[in-house]
């Protein structure tokens, strides 16, 4: 293949990698952002779910409330709990939804530039 090609692929490769993963972290930052809202929401209008997901069983104890247990907190994101309160359910997509995307993107990322990798390999070969 002429170098300038594989150059220009390269370059391309780079830039979307990039991009992809700075939109990957920007969605991950919004995620949290949103998780903190439902959280300090659910705190004051929905007390006992709170405590409940935020209140960490473990092998000295319960720790909480106020801890962050992520396997509780995706279930309930997941599940069908609470979505009669509009803006728990509107938190509740966006988060799915900014999960989503940035799962997507963090994978475009990679693929774009371990894309990079495999071309210089087996271009130096």
């Amino acid at each position: 293949m002429d170098k300038q090609i594989i150059k220009s692929v390269i370059s391309y490769l780079i830039i979307t990698g990039v991009v992809f993963g700075i939109s990957a972290f920007v969605l991950a930052i919004y995620s949290v952002i949103a998780g903190g809202m439902l959280s300090s929401y659910m705190k004051k209008h929905n007390y006992d779910k709170w405590r409940d997901l935020s209140t960490i069983d473990t092998f000295l104890g319960k720790v909480g409330p106020g801890a962050r247990d992520s396997f509780k907190i995706m279930e309930y994101i997941r599940g069908n709990e609470d979505d009669k309160d509009s803006y728990i359910k509107k938190l509740k997509d966006r988060i799915k939804i900014s999960i989503r995307y940035t799962s997507i993107f963090f994978a475009a990322s990679l693929f774009s530039l371990l894309s990079v990798l495999l071309i210089v390999f087996v271009s130096s070969h």
